[in-house]
């Protein structure tokens, strides 16, 4: 869906669309979570969700400017998400993105993310 629109228009689609997103998240199971950054999110749109799902708010924006990484929010949501589904540890969890950034020649970011996937891991 956010492949049809253009990068420079990308923040503003989060922020008018994620009401929409949320209301019509049609393919979260029963029972199932949905995580959203709480800082792109008005409290009343949280409220407006499914009842018959679990919404995890997480403060992806604020969390990675405490840990001076202001581009780190998906990394904090990425830290959450491996909390919740709990197929590894925290360390597992940061060894294994640290790898992937390894590989692609982004190690000099590597305390950054590790700050950034720990914050999120340890908001949920």
């Amino acid at each position: 869906m956010m492949r049809d629109y253009e990068p420079k228009k990308m923040k503003q689609v989060h922020f008018t669309g994620i009401r929409r997103v949320l209301e019509k998240a049609n393919i979260v199971k029963p029972g199932g979570i949905i995580l959203v950054n709480a800082d792109m999110v008005e409290e009343a749109d949280l409220n407006a969700t499914r009842k018959d799902v679990k919404v995890v708010p997480v403060h992806c924006d604020t969390l990675a400017d405490q840990v001076k990484n202001p581009k780190g929010a998906n990394i904090v949501m990425i830290g959450a998400i491996a909390k919740l589904l709990g197929d590894f540890d925290h360390e597992t969890g940061v060894e294994g993105m640290n790898d992937m950034f390894r590989k692609k020649g982004k190690n000099k970011y590597e305390a950054l993310n590790a700050a950034a996937f720990e914050v999120g891991y340890y908001a949920v």
